[in-house]
C-alpha cells in the first residue's frame, strides 16, 4: 500500500497518502474494466491513430503501444512490437475505420480497414532525409506541399466543408510526383546504389501512395 502511494505521488506530482489509496480499493474493479471498455469504444470509432515506441522494463526492452482518437487513448505495454502485441491489445484486429499510422509494416498488414499515413511521422522522416544535401531539395519540397495540403484541409473545415473538393484534391495529387519523381534516377536501390536506405524507402512510400 505504501509503495503504491509512493508511485502515485511520483506520477501525479502531488502527495498521495496510504489512507487515500486504501479508500480507492472499492473502485479497483471498475478501473480493471476500463481498458476493456476503452478498447471496445475505440473499435467502433471512425478514425484511429496507432503508434509504438520502445521502453525498458526491469532492464528488458518492452514496447509501449497506443491506440487513440480525439477523445480516448489506450496504452499497453508488451514484450513484442509486432502483430502479437496488436492482437493482444484487441483494438485494431476488430477495427473497420480509417487507421492513421506511420509506415511500420505491421499496421499496413491489417486487412479490412482504410490506411492513412501520419503527417507528423512523414514530416519527421522528411526532415531527417533533408539533412543530406543529396536529398534536401525534394524532401523540402514534399514537406512544404504536405503542410500546404494540411492547411487547405483545415481552412475547408473552418469554412464548414467536410474537406477538399474534387478540384483541390486533383491539384494536390498532380503536384505530388513533381516533388520527388526526379530523385529516383540518382537514387538507385541500396546497397548496390548510393542512395541512403531511409531516403529510398521514403521515396518508394510516396511513389506507392501516388498510385492509390
Amino acid at each position: 500500500m505504501a509503495r503504491t502511494a509512493e508511485l502515485l505521488s511520483q506520477m501525479c506530482g502531488a502527495p498521495v497518502s496510504t489512507g487515500w489509496r486504501r479508500a480507492c480499493r472499492p473502485k479497483q474493479r471498475a478501473a480493471r474494466r476500463f481498458p476493456r471498455r476503452t478498447a471496445r469504444t475505440l473499435r467502433a470509432a471512425d478514425v484511429l491513430h496507432a503508434d509504438e515506441t520502445s521502453a525498458r522494463v526491469s532492464g528488458a526492452v518492452y514496447w509501449a503501444h497506443v491506440a487513440s482518437n480525439d477523445l480516448l487513448t489506450l496504452l499497453d505495454c508488451h514484450e513484442h512490437r509486432g502483430i502479437d502485441a496488436v492482437t493482444d491489445m484487441a483494438v485494431l484486429p476488430f477495427f473497420k475505420g480509417v487507421l492513421v499510422s506511420d509506415r511500420y509494416r505491421t499496421y499496413w498488414s491489417i486487412d479490412g480497414i482504410t490506411h492513412a499515413l501520419c503527417l507528423s511521422h512523414l514530416l519527421r522522416d522528411l526532415a531527417s532525409v533533408a539533412t543530406s544535401p543529396a536529398h534536401r531539395d525534394w524532401a523540402d519540397k514534399m514537406a512544404d506541399l504536405l503542410v500546404e495540403a494540411k492547411d487547405a484541409v483545415e481552412a475547408a473545415v473552418v469554412a464548414g466543408r467536410d474537406g477538399l473538393n474534387t478540384r483541390e484534391l486533383r491539384l494536390f495529387r498532380s503536384a505530388t510526383p513533381g516533388c520527388w519523381s526526379g530523385a529516383f534516377p540518382p537514387c538507385p536501390p541500396p546497397p548496390a546504389g548510393h542512395c541512403e536506405p531511409d531516403a529510398y524507402n521514403l521515396l518508394c512510400c510516396f511513389r506507392t501512395a501516388a498510385t492509390k
